[in-house]
């Protein structure tokens, strides 16, 4: 790894190390489900959340005022499968939730049906939210497809993101980290794409790894991204010095300007396993992001990784091996 990059990521593991103390700072974090399908979503969140964050779900019969209902937001998830909605309501209610506060971060996330692209209404869903890009912080669109070839349920993935949001957040971890860590990645990221791996036993440190930057979910190469965010979570009897080696070698991935956050988690109940999430920005345009979308219509392609690939990576040839 490059030496500017390691001194990226060592800086962040300094800074944060004497202030650990911020997390006492209450930051609000508000989610929101949209339609039956986002609730239920936000009901499998891990249980130790559930009553730390506060939980709003909208559909048809939701009267109250949106402006009260989100107030002091510091953290705004809104959560929703796109067969739940309509094309009109949708872009009303997401205007108006995304003008009521001045949100410290605002993520989307969109679980994409795999009917999606056969029915015109849904397509337009799809146009909506690249027009609403400007609306919110960072907007993660799940392909059902995609989250096929990861043998995982798009409503997991979904689950899964928000989960690592929300730990980083409300979680103290090993390396220091805070909620401006969290905002230094993903504040104004815009499309941003996710990825997740595991791995146990012997050698577990680079299988994980591999796994994470492998999986079709990510779909990228991380040598032109803009931001990285990294969540390790495994067992005390590995330590730190090892568990950092996995953000070296995430981070050799990319290049001089990324910027990288990372955080690791202790989890006794893992037993010998490591699992790692990557979250990763740096779409340059709306175009860049449709040709995302277009890589999902055919994501039981062999060529769908090589394919998206090139949306980060203009020059292949220059990503290092995994």
């Amino acid at each position: 790894m490059n030496g500017i990059m390691k001194k990226t990521v060592m800086g962040m593991i300094n800074l944060n190390s004497d202030t650990l103390d911020l997390r006492e700072n209450i930051i609000q974090i508000t989610t929101v489900g949209i339609g039956s399908s986002g609730e239920q979503i936000l009901k499998n969140l891990p249980s130790s959340y559930q009553s730390q964050i506060k939980k709003i779900r909208i559909d048809h019969s939701y009267h109250e005022n949106i402006s009260t209902a989100l107030s002091d937001t510091d953290m705004l998830i809104i959560v929703m499968n796109l067969k739940d909605v309509d094309s009109d309501d949708l872009q009303n209610l997401l205007t108006e939730i995304a003008t009521e506060s001045p949100y410290s971060l605002s993520v989307l996330v969109a679980v994409q049906p795999q009917s999606y692209l056969s029915c015109s209404e849904e397509a337009a869903l799809e146009q909506i939210l690249l027009q609403e890009n400007n609306l919110f912080d960072a907007i993660l669109l799940i392909s059902e497809e995609k989250a096929k070839l990861s043998k995982i349920s798009a409503a997991d993935v979904a689950k899964n993101f928000i989960s690592t949001l929300i730990s980083f957040v409300l979680k103290r971890g090993k390396v220091g980290f805070d909620f401006s860590d969290l905002c230094a990645i993903l504040k104004k990221s815009g499309y941003i794409s996710v990825g997740f791996g595991s791995a146990k036993g012997e050698n577990c440190i680079n299988n994980a790894v591999n796994a994470v930057l492998a999986d079709p979910l990510l779909g990228i190469s991380l040598i032109h991204a803009k931001g990285v965010l990294i969540h390790i979570s495994g067992p005390d009897t590995i330590s730190l010095d090892e568990y950092e080696k996995i953000s070296d070698k995430i981070a050799s991935q990319t290049n001089e300007a990324t910027c990288i956050a990372w955080n690791m988690f202790l989890n006794g109940s893992l037993m010998d396993e490591i699992r790692v999430s990557v979250t990763v920005t740096g779409f340059e345009d709306d175009m860049d992001f449709q040709s995302y979308l277009e890589q999902s219509k055919s994501a039981d392609s062999d060529d769908v990784f090589k394919d998206i690939t090139k949306i980060f990576n203009k020059n292949p040839q220059e990503t290092p091996p995994f």
